[in-house]
């Protein structure tokens, strides 16, 4: 996996906590939603800078010919690829957000929930920056939107990646709990981003061991 730079330590510290508890913790206290290919890798194959939507979203906004195939080599040598999107694309995804179990009901204290998005930099000059919308089904306005820039520029021999995460209220994760949402990834800024990863988590608000 492409480094974090420590510049970014800080924010990515509490995808680091989420991440330890989803391994440690029994699934009272966390619990990571099925984002569709969170990588965001393109389908098929194909060489890097040709077209390509990836697989499990789809286009609702902009030209599919917009995004395209970005591949870079991870710390151990692996191959991977993830999706440039041009200003004006909107990629969608559904994910499902389930109701709260009676064990999770059973644990003193509330539920929020973590929104994060990784980039590797902007392809060519300036810079790139996005938007990620929740929205619940059937609505026009979202629930939750966070937006970030990366000024960096993309290097596909050495990656680095630049995390940036929202917190969503205990109020706002019940207004999703047992429903279908809707995320929009939207690209804004004059250059391609490049995205790797995105992840939406359901957390205590004081995990702990009983």
């Amino acid at each position: 996996m492409p480094t974090i730079p420590s510049s970014q330590l800080y924010a990515a510290s509490i995808l680091v906590v989420v991440s330890t508890l989803l391994i440690a913790l029994p699934s009272a206290h966390a619990l990571e939603l099925q984002v569709p290919n969170p990588s965001l890798k393109p389908a098929g194959k194909g060489k890097p800078g040709l077209s390509a939507v990836p697989a499990k979203w789809k286009v609702m906004e902009g030209k599919k010919e917009s995004c395209a195939r970005w591949t870079c080599k991870s710390s151990q040598g692996n191959e991977l690829t993830h999706t440039a999107i041009a200003k004006g694309v909107t990629l969608s995804c559904s994910v499902p957000v389930p109701v709260l179990t009676d064990k999770e009901k059973s644990v003193n204290g509330d539920w929020g929930g973590v929104l994060s998005v990784d980039t590797l930099g902007a392809i060519g000059s300036g810079a790139g920056s996005w938007r990620l919308a929740v929205l619940l089904p059937g609505e026009k306005s979202p629930v939750v939107t966070m937006t970030a820039q990366d000024s960096r520029k993309a290097n596909p021999d050495a990656p680095l990646v630049k995390r940036e995460w929202h917190e969503l209220s205990p109020e706002v994760m019940k207004k999703l709990e047992g429903k279908t949402v809707e995320l929009r990834l939207t690209s804004l800024g004059e250059a391609p981003v490049v995205i790797s990863h995105v992840s939406f988590s359901r957390l205590h608000s004081n995990p702990h061991r009983k």
